[in-house]
């Protein structure tokens, strides 16, 4: 139906006077408008009354007019800008969101690019890093023509409230950008450090411009941590969450350019550097493998000289190289004489105090001056052998790579060798470490995959570092190498199972250890810690170095006698605990026969444990030969915030806290 219309009547008329007005119009119903007017003339000379009343009455329509005109005008203003924002709402959200997904494409990229700790060390990882780093470069292109070539976003600039989702979002392609060119830069240094150098040769500047890098992007990112103030919608939800993977790469890079200066010290860019290298044998462990072979390593500048393998029977020392000082340490370990015989040296499981014994061990027999230790077992090993490649050593046939050392050193070496017959078959745990660093000398190692190795191997202590200068030391604690259980501080927990049989049955056993913790409702913490021990030796074998019996601790071929330890925070308390190295410790002793599983609970109380209203445990784990599976039950009559039931396979020290809520 059409709008009524009058045969005359002013622009906008049926928007001047009202909704009512309105719809008789929009409902095509026939109506009028009326003027009143003033009578001509009044007997009694009223005329000019009338007059007046007539020149009021149009001044008032004059000004109705007018305020009909304005208000006409305001609501076309009003309903083109209700056109003109909707428009730009719709418009803007569709941008908005095809921006975020690609910023959220662009989030992905970049965490996969720069927090693989692996893709800058190895030439396929920096192959697919420059890939990634392409891929990342075209999502921040096409975010920013999302954010950037739209007017409706150009107009939602200017409103309150949906102006900060704009501006976060094109902030946080900024900053995605940002860690795009130091991606582009972190590439372009390690690129130089992996091609530089040559045989028997690593460039130590390039290398140390490379770690320079890491140091300078670390820097650059941890600004781009930015607050969310004002943001609501998309804009928060993306820019906390790239706040969260932002702080992720810093970590990454920090890690990245500790352990880059710890090996450039071990490479003696910082000026030569001589080492006691120790073969730790994960078949018979102590707190890590037991040390039955030597080398000396010599670093200068990025060039590298080892001397042959040698057993430490040659190292028999008459008397001990330095008294037990600690009571605890003298009271657990002093029977088996740690500061005479190297069997012994590191039954403790504080690496820097069996270090500084061997030290004054090897000078005692004979020995030059050292500037530290080097502790390297199977497993750091087989790391080292993905860096150099295979080897060949003398007295094993084949090679030796990093997926057949731990077979061949650990079990083949020994299961022909009769009981007591090891006089003629010597360790060569150090012999392979000498090799694998020997290898520099033959071909071209690229020296960030040398890097990587050394960090894959310190995780789980099984390749240890001391220095005894204080500024050395200092950096081997900051790249956490230096195997210490009290140096980082915290409330630590550190089990460890020890060979009390003379065989090399270290090879057969698998461990699982379970925490079961208890919070009273006093500051008070119960711990029953459970350690169950698999011997998986075959039964009824034939007696040989590998099986045993040694006929002094056990007489049947394949038992394991496992001395086990365990240290806790110094106020922590059981019976027969002592005071050991300024931690509490627990021993006690499980016989497993072959083919069987046996299990053993050590219960403690731990006081003073919650420190403003939270408890806060650090794990740290042993170097055994197959990482134990450990798992944490946690209750409580209190409400505390942190996990239940947790289980994780040894990858490194592991810190737990529970909250009061």
């Amino acid at each position: 139906m059409p709008f009524y219309r009058h045969r005359r009547s002013r622009p906008f008329h049926v928007f001047r006077y009202g909704w009512a007005h309105f719809n008789q119009h929009r409902l095509n119903i026939r109506h009028g408008h009326r003027t009143p007017t003033a009578s001509s003339t009044g007997t009694d000379g009223s005329t000019k009354k009338h007059q007046g009343i007539t020149s009021r009455i149009k001044s008032r329509r004059i000004k109705w007019a007018g305020a009909g005109i304005g208000r006409q005008i305001i609501l076309g203003v009003i309903f083109f800008s209700v056109v003109i924002l909707g428009l730009s709402l719709v418009g803007g959200a569709y941008r908005l969101f095809h921006a975020r997904q690609e910023i959220a494409s662009a989030q992905a990229s970049a965490v996969q690019t720069l927090s693989n700790k692996q893709a800058l060390f190895t030439p396929g990882g920096r192959a697919q890093l420059a890939n990634r780093l392409v891929v990342l470069s075209q999502n921040i292109d096409n975010a920013n023509s999302e954010l950037q070539k739209s007017w409706s976003l150009d107009v939602l600039k200017h409103i309150p409230f949906v102006s900060n989702e704009v501006s976060g979002l094109t902030q946080s392609v900024s900053d995605l950008d940002s860690v795009l060119i130091q991606g582009q830069l972190l590439l372009w240094k390690v690129n130089q450090a992996a091609n530089s150098g040559g045989v028997n040769s690593i460039n130590v500047p390039a290398v140390q411009a490379a770690s320079s890098q890491f140091q300078s992007s670390e820097m650059v990112l941890s600004t781009l941590v930015r607050p969310d103030a004002g943001m609501w919608g998309p804009s928060k939800t993306v820019r906390d969450r790239l706040n969260k993977e932002i702080q992720q790469l810093v970590r990454t890079l920090h890690n990245g350019s500790r352990g880059m200066n710890f090996a450039l010290d071990v490479l003696g860019a910082n000026g030569p550097r001589t080492y006691f290298l120790a073969g730790l044998n994960n078949a018979e462990m102590r707190d890590q493998g037991m040390v039955l072979s030597y080398a000396v390593l010599h670093a200068a500048n990025g060039h590298f000289t080892i001397s042959p393998a040698q057993s430490v029977n040659g190292l028999a020392l008459s008397k001990p190289a330095v008294p037990l000082t600690d009571p605890g340490t003298k009271t657990i370990f002093g029977p088996l004489l740690p500061t005479r015989l190297w069997p012994s040296v590191n039954a403790p499981g504080d690496f820097p105090t069996s270090a500084r014994w061997m030290e004054a061990m090897y000078q005692q027999a004979g020995g030059t001056h050292v500037d530290g230790v080097i502790g390297i077992d199977v497993n750091a090993l087989e790391f080292l052998l993905k860096a150099t490649g295979p080897i060949r050593v003398s007295g094993i046939s084949g090679v030796v790579n990093s997926g057949n050392a731990s077979a061949i050193l650990l079990h083949r070496l020994y299961v022909s060798t009769p009981p007591g017959g090891q006089n003629a078959r010597r360790d060569e745990i150090a012999a392979v470490a000498g090799a694998a660093i020997q290898r520099f000398n033959t071909v071209k190692v690229d020296p960030l995959h040398f890097v990587t190795a050394l960090s894959s191997a310190t995780v789980n202590r099984h390749l240890l570092f001391y220095a005894n200068n204080p500024a050395v030391e200092s950096n081997i604690v900051g790249f956490h190498a230096n195997g210490s259980l009290t140096s980082s501080g915290g409330n630590v927990v550190h089990v460890a199972i020890e060979s009390g049989v003379k065989a090399k049955l270290g090879y057969y056993i698998h461990s699982s250890v379970t925490y079961n913790i208890r919070s009273g409702l006093d500051n008070t913490l119960y711990l029953a810690t459970t350690i169950t021990l698999h011997n998986s030796a075959p039964s009824h074998a034939k007696a040989s170095y590998a099986l045993g019996p040694d006929n002094v601790n056990t007489h049947i071929t394949g038992e394991y006698i496992a001395r086990i330890y365990e240290w806790l925070p110094s106020h922590a308390s059981s019976p027969g605990s002592v005071l050991e190295n300024g931690l509490s410790l627990n021993y006690s002793v499980l016989h497993v026969l072959p083919g069987q599983t046996a299990s053993i609970t050590m219960r403690s109380i731990i006081q003073n444990i919650h420190r403003n209203g939270a408890i806060n445990l650090r794990f740290v784990p042993q170097g055994e030969l197959y990482a134990a599976t450990n798992t944490v039950n946690f209750t409580s009559p209190r409400n505390f915030g942190g996990p239940r039931t947790l289980t994780w396979v040894s990858a490194g020290t592991k810190s737990i806290t529970w909250t009061t809520k």
